[in-house]
């Protein structure tokens, strides 16, 4: 008796039957991980655009404050706006509701883009991301700006202690934050 070449033992019914198992072992593995990659590029991409819109949120909270400390506005524009600080409410309290969960906060009230991350505040979401992503660069840059938002939510509240913070403080803290990651 001869030995099989290669191309025989490939066409033998035993190989054949051993790759048709092997297929049908590793099909079920290849589309679970197939499926939780685009799992965590959604999460990912939601968790970035949750991140950007409360940005978003705390610039207009600002701009509305500057519009309304050089001109008075109507009641009626006022109420047509939910996150419109009370009026003379420091800068630097916005910067505390925007730190918290949305809905934690009667100074400036920020909403979630989605319901999933209503009880989340913007350090946790930054952190889930941090840790999701797999860029190196983009994780350390991610863990920056916590750090930046956790130093400068270290500075005391009493106001005797710290004067009111100006618009122009508050402009100097959130831009280079916001420019990091999310503008869109």
């Amino acid at each position: 008796m001869r030995p099989k070449t290669a191309w025989e033992f490939i066409n033998s019914n035993f190989f054949i039957w051993l790759m048709g198992f092997v297929l049908i072992s590793f099909l079920p593995g290849i589309n679970q991980l197939w499926k939780s990659q685009n799992e965590k590029k959604e999460k990912i991409e939601k968790i970035d655009n949750e991140i950007s819109s409360r940005f978003d949120q705390l610039i207009n909270i600002t701009n509305r404050e500057v519009d309304s400390s050089s001109r008075k506005p109507s009641s009626a524009a006022q109420s047509n706006s939910s996150i419109v600080p009370q009026a003379g409410v420091d800068l630097k309290l916005i910067i505390f509701s925007f730190i918290m969960a949305p809905g934690e906060s009667k100074i400036a009230r920020f909403y979630p883009l989605y319901q999933e991350y209503n009880s989340y505040g913007i350090i946790p979401l930054m952190s889930e991301l941090a840790i999701m992503i797999d860029d190196t660069v983009e994780k350390n840059k991610i863990r920056l700006v916590i750090r930046q938002i956790e130093t400068y939510s270290d500075i005391p509240l009493e106001m005797e202690l710290m004067p009111h913070l100006a618009v122009s403080d508050l402009r100097h803290f959130i831009q280079p934050l916001y420019l990091a990651r999310w503008q869109k």
